[in-house]
């Protein structure tokens, strides 16, 4: 409920002009929906994926092995609820994923292999809810040995830039 009430104060604040910041403000229940601005996002699933494992096209995957040799796939599966009567927006490249110290934009090439809009900004009519399969690369050479050993475990966080500044989601 208090969660609700700082976003519905962000909204009045933002919207007479005052203006307002969310840094690093950590939702512990993805699972049940972080509210994000007009819109929600649900986690549905977060798999870690191998080369191998990850379903793209053959050009994709030589891309991507010919830039590491040591790579892991996230792949998160959301929802983005529109629970307003208006069509809003949910914006892609403004979702990190974050382990320790390690930080990864949307992975463009498998985006638009995963999904049948490969648009930055996804338009989500009012009322209605789409499934957004994200994935993120990461390269064992620009990792810490330690969070290369996190990437599968229960540490993995969303960044969401905003007005201003950032929402951090716990994935797991």
């Amino acid at each position: 409920m208090r969660k609700k009430i700082c976003i519905g104060l962000l909204a009045v604040l933002l919207g007479t002009g005052l203006g307002a910041m969310i840094v690093n403000h950590i939702w512990k229940e993805p699972k049940q929906g972080v509210d994000l601005g007009t819109t929600q996002m649900i986690v549905k699933e977060l798999t870690v994926q191998t080369l191998g494992q990850v379903s793209c096209s053959d050009s994709v995957k030589e891309n991507l092995r010919e830039s590491g040799k040591d790579i892991k796939i996230p792949v998160l599966t959301v929802d983005i609820k529109n629970p307003t009567k208006d069509r809003q927006s949910f914006t892609i490249y403004k979702v990190n994923l974050e382990v320790g110290k390690w930080s990864s934009a949307v992975s463009w090439d498998l985006f638009s292999e995963m999904n049948d809009n490969s648009e930055l900004v996804w338009s989500i009519p009012a009322g209605k809810t789409k499934t957004i399969v994200i994935p993120y690369v990461a390269y064992r050479q620009l990792m810490s040995e330690s969070d290369w050993e996190k990437l599968d475990q229960d540490n993995m966080k969303l960044r969401f830039s905003v007005v201003q500044g950032s929402v951090t989601v716990n994935v797991k």
